[in-house]
């Protein structure tokens, strides 16, 4: 049996898919706290800023799985040959065999004209099998950048200042000076890329409750007694009180002397916005005893 086999041709395209790079998302920065308290440590000021830009594998808008293959450009349909025509299928050939009339079959045996068939059968190769498309590549989305930045500052305790001092006692309708020592601004910053803020605590004024229910506002320390500058008799010229009671008859024989500083807490940020927190006031106290003063009488008569 005569056979042929056609020539098949196998057109096969080839779609280069390339990850695109890792986009980011537009990068976020934020307050975080602001704020004044009482912790363990005492009375402070704490600011904490963050900053984040978060990364996203392939495009910005959907994941990469879901993107659709753009369709081939008019230059890449030009440029795949067309596959060749199929040459049509052979006709049949019929082949005769037969003598002539005028020769007489040999041995005087008649001949039959036989009719052979010869069909050439073209050998189709089985179809391809399409394998299926592997799934897309995952690009792992990227962790992204997270910075956090964070400053503080404890406020401190008044130490407190008086003439006469606590180891001695106050006489009734005698000024005492009152003071406490200066103490500068405490302030924190934090800053991420960005943004930047500042925050500042500055002490304002002291209010002092004397323990006999009387209170007195002074703006500022006070102002420190010096005995080679001051006279002991004379008035504080910034802060200072006079009792008109002794502390006989209070528990202890003493009056609680209480002095409050008033911090005022601002803060500015680096875009030009600023404002003001809820004042801070940190607390010293002390015991100071008052007597009645006594006069000495003394007799001057003559003899």
């Amino acid at each position: 049996m005569l056979s042929r086999i056609w020539p098949t041709a196998l057109l096969i395209t080839v779609i280069a898919v390339s990850a695109a790079p890792t986009a980011y998302a537009e990068p976020s920065r934020w307050l975080d706290k602001l704020e004044c308290g009482t912790s363990e440590r005492g009375k402070g000021c704490e600011i904490s800023l963050r900053f984040e830009e978060k990364g996203k594998g392939g495009q910005d808008q959907g994941e990469v799985g879901d993107q659709e293959a753009p369709p081939p450009t008019e230059e890449e349909v030009a440029a795949v040959e067309a596959p060749p025509e199929e040459e049509p299928a052979p006709d049949p050939v019929d082949i005769e065999v037969q003598r002539p009339e005028d020769q007489p079959p040999p041995g005087g045996v008649v001949v039959e004209v036989v009719t052979v068939t010869v069909v050439v059968v073209e050998e189709v190769p089985p179809p391809l099998e399409e394998e299926p498309a592997p799934p897309p590549e995952e690009v792992p989305e990227s962790s992204g950048t997270a910075i956090d930045s964070a400053d503080s500052f404890e406020l401190p305790d008044p130490k407190i200042g008086t003439s006469p001092g606590a180891e001695a006692s106050a006489l009734v309708r005698t000024p005492l000076w009152l003071w406490v020592e200066e103490m500068a601004p405490e302030t924190a910053e934090a800053e991420v890329p960005g943004l930047s803020v500042s925050l500042t605590a500055t002490p304002a004024r002291t209010r002092w409750s004397m323990g006999d229910g009387n209170e007195v506002l002074c703006t500022g320390p006070g102002t420190p007694f010096d005995p080679e500058r001051h006279d002991p008799a004379s008035e504080s010229p910034t802060c200072g009180y006079v009792y008109p009671r002794a502390s006989l008859g209070q528990p202890g024989g003493v009056y609680t002397v209480t002095a409050d500083v008033v911090w005022e807490v601002t803060w500015e940020s680096s875009d030009g916005t600023t404002g003001q927190l809820e004042q801070v006031e940190t607390t010293s106290q002390i015991e100071l005893a008052v007597e009645e003063s006594q006069g000495l009488v003394t007799d001057a008569g003559s003899t």
